[in-house]
């Protein structure tokens, strides 16, 4: 398995090109800025062994590799169909625990037919050396050291840089604070706005409006059952970035964790009033890693944070 199953846009690494779906089927295509178009997102599901299903989120086709040629078509399994298969192999160098289990940047090759026992009928789709307007090849003369080959998945599960409320999400009316406790949820209150902005590939800085610093997960020697801290931001520390992880099926619901250590952050089984944050070793299924992240009222998608040095005065508790 090269890639986690989710929403992605596919970019050609020699080319800087995106994947599109047209009327007579892919074609390469010159990235433009802001949201992603729903003809250059794609569905990718791992089945068994590196194989992928590739769906367009617009026409809902699946990509078949048809009598050697790209085909588009509408399938009710497309599990259940070898020519529906593609392995995607990653080529990416370094390894990381939680890129590995959740979308992220992952660079790769594209070959279709991989589920059959002879490399006879393998082809590897390329675009290095094809020009915006025009289709990606196939071709059996394929090198997986070959950057024209090379494709970039790009995941589309990017929160913006703006200012968010981080809720409990086994209690909607308590949310994070200046000093890592829930407390109740007031709007407009510093107290509960965060900075959160995008580093790549999943990862964040999350920078508390009122207190004017980052949280720290710390490093990867210590134990689960650790708290986080606050210190001053800094983008470039594995301690500050942390993985905002989509939850697989409650829209709007995350898991935070640690680049440093990979521990998660968690909220007590037992959420209440004043109740410090944790982190614990991540596990999916536990309802106290799970956190709805919420724009705030006033947005605000410009990052200063690296402007704010000097912390808010204290606020009051916010009212029980």
């Amino acid at each position: 398995m090269s890639l986690a199953d989710g929403e992605y846009k596919i970019k050609c690494i020699r080319s800087g090109l995106e994947v599109q779906e047209v009327e007579a089927g892919w074609s390469m295509a010159e990235v433009t800025p802001g949201e992603t178009p729903d003809n250059r997102a794609f569905v990718l599901k791992h089945i068994d062994d590196g194989q992928y299903t590739v769906v367009n989120k617009a026409s809902g086709k699946t990509l078949v590799l048809k009598e050697g040629e790209l085909d588009f078509q509408v399938l009710e399994d497309p599990a259940g169909v070898k020519d529906a298969l593609w392995r995607i192999e990653s080529v990416d160098e370094e390894f990381d625990v939680l890129e590995f289990f959740y979308p992220s940047e992952v660079i790769c090759t594209f070959e279709g037919n991989a589920s059959h026992e002879s490399n006879q009928d393998r082809k590897q789709l390329r675009a290095g050396d094809v020009p915006s307007g025009q289709a990606p090849v196939l071709t059996s003369d394929y090198d997986l050291a070959d950057e024209k080959g090379h494709w970039k998945f790009v995941p589309l599960t990017e929160l913006k840089t703006g200012k968010y409320k981080i809720k409990c999400a086994l209690d909607a009316g308590l949310a994070l604070d200046r000093k890592m406790k829930l407390r109740p949820f007031e709007e407009g209150k510093k107290t509960f706005r965060w900075r959160v902005t995008p580093l790549g590939n999943g990862y964040y800085s999350l920078l508390n409006k009122s207190a004017k610093l980052a949280i720290d997960g710390g490093s990867e020697e210590i134990d689960s059952g650790s708290k986080p801290s606050l210190a001053a931001k800094n983008k470039e520390a594995r301690e500050q970035q942390w993985k905002i992880i989509p939850h697989a099926e409650e829209e709007g619901m995350y898991h935070i964790c640690s680049h440093a250590n990979f521990l998660a952050m968690d909220c007590g089984r037992n959420a209440t009033d004043g109740a410090i944050v944790f982190l614990k070793d991540f596990a999916p299924d536990e309802q106290s890693h799970k956190w709805c992240i919420e724009p705030c009222e006033e947005f605000d998608n410009t990052d200063v944070s690296d402007n704010e040095s000097e912390p808010e005065p204290e606020e009051e508790e916010p009212s029980a």
